[in-house]
């Protein structure tokens, strides 16, 4: 009997750590399966940074013949080029609460003296709570103004365009001016109202008078 006993001790035993193994084992697989989706993603991101380089070549070539209303555009090659994540939403997240609003759940200094700096020169700027919340909305709002522009319009404006109706146009303003200050873009972008006219410029994240 004690024989027994032992025999299904020790059986119990060599189960035990067999399944330790496993587990053991399974848990080495899934780190190295982490660890290769985490290796892929930054390849994307990588792709990604350099695909946003050729983009704003791009259109620097084609604003340089003809005026381009590039709201989503210009914000999407930013965002490639700053790179945290793999998707546009994402980037914008990572954008929002590392560079545009503080902890407090404001907007953080650098958009607070663009919008100051806009207030100079247009009085129609909204207040910060509502570019605030134009941010944290921001991907579904760029695509709305605009888009049925003609080109008789623009006769009077050149370059990279962005603008639209408020708070939308000054968060525009706001958002690239921080993408300049961090070399996230090159481009000198003009500002526009919902008039098409002639707001500001943009350049090194300083607001440019018209």
């Amino acid at each position: 009997k004690d024989a027994e006993v032992a025999a299904a001790k020790k059986d119990a035993e060599v189960a035990a750590a067999k399944k330790d193994a496993e587990v053991a084992a399974a848990k080495k697989d899934a780190e190295k399966y982490r660890e290769l989706l985490l290796k892929e993603e930054q390849t994307t991101i990588d792709l990604r940074k350099q695909s946003a380089k050729h983009e704003e070549s791009d259109l620097r070539h084609k604003a340089a013949v003809v005026a381009v209303l590039a709201n989503r555009n210009i914000i999407e090659i930013g965002l490639k080029s700053y790179g945290k994540a793999t998707t546009f939403t994402k980037n914008h997240q990572h954008f929002l609460s590392e560079i545009l609003v503080n902890s407090e759940r404001k907007l953080s200094s650098g958009p607070t003296q663009t919008l100051l700096a806009l207030r100079n020169i247009s009085s129609s700027t909204p207040t910060d709570r509502d570019v605030l919340k134009e941010l944290t909305h921001f991907e579904h709002e760029l695509s709305k103004p605009l888009h049925n522009l003609r080109t008789a319009t623009m006769t009077h404006l050149e370059g990279v365009l962005v603008g639209g109706d408020e708070p939308l146009c000054s968060a525009l303003a706001v958002y690239i001016a921080e993408l300049q200050k961090l070399k996230h873009i090159s481009l000198l972008v003009t500002v526009i109202n919902h008039n098409y006219d002639r707001i500001c410029s943009i350049d090194g994240g300083m607001i440019l008078p018209r």
